[in-house]
């Protein structure tokens, strides 16, 4: 399950540009965590705005069905922070990890002032250099709902910032095209982006739906050239169609 959480929370991050943030009402989306064709887990995403001008989100993973006779790790990620022209800017990230041998809790505090975050992982805390775009893994799919709205004409390549795992880590983000995906809510005309992590070379693939505002309504992610899992959209509330 460990890969669950890049595949979708970490997919796309940041903001290049200077735009009015995407106004999202609250919402949940609920994901199916499929491999090899069988469902093995399941993924839920909150988003809450908090005024003035802030927002609260979080992401379950946990396994499901016969997995959990074999797998039984859960993992819950929330962030909160600020709502800012250039997008979403965190203040307060926390990871809890639950049902195996890597379980733990870990928290970062991010400074906007002194471009600094404080990772505190069993109470023995330590500071870290950011830069203005950096972000938290979990907060990804928020961004890049608010960069793809937000993208010029011609706007194909990007380049995010994310503190994860005490390094400033660089992921390169490739729109690709479109495509016709089908889920159990439907079937949606989607954008296909890749996102590269330049240090693993491990790459995630969404499809981002205009019609929801650019939420990802399937993920995968990909180690060389095998799927590792692939997320499927399978309910959403408080995020209604648009027409496109």
């Amino acid at each position: 399950m460990k890969f669950v959480l890049f595949i979708l929370l970490t997919g796309l991050l940041g903001a290049t540009q200077a735009a009015q943030p995407i106004d999202l009402p609250e919402f949940e989306a609920q994901y199916l965590v499929r491999k090899g064709g069988i469902n093995v887990g399941a993924a839920t995403l909150r988003y809450t705005p908090v005024e003035p001008n802030g927002y609260r989100y979080s992401l379950y993973t946990r396994a499901r069905g016969i997995t959990r006779l074999f797998i039984n790790t859960e993992i819950r990620e929330i962030s909160q922070g600020r709502i800012e022209d250039g997008g979403f800017k965190p203040e307060y990230y926390r990871y809890d990890r639950k049902g195996d041998s890597r379980a733990g809790v870990s928290e970062l505090f991010f400074d906007r002032y002194s471009m600094t975050v404080t990772n505190d992982v069993a109470d023995w805390p330590w500071k870290m250099d950011i830069t203005n775009n950096t972000i938290d893994r979990v907060t990804g799919p928020l961004q890049v709902m608010h960069d793809l709205h937000h993208r010029q004409a011609g706007d194909t390549q990007f380049s995010y910032k994310i503190a994860d795992g005490g390094r400033l880590k660089t992921w390169e983000v490739t729109i690709e095209g479109t495509e016709t995906v089908q889920t159990p809510m439907g079937q949606y005309e989607t954008i296909r982006v890749r996102r590269q992590d330049t240090t693993t070379g491990r790459e995630t693939h969404l499809w981002a739906a205009p019609a929801l505002r650019y939420l990802a309504v399937q993920a995968e992610q990909w180690d060389a050239d095998t799927r590792r899992f692939r997320l499927v959209l399978s309910d959403l509330t408080g995020l209604t169609a648009e027409e496109e």
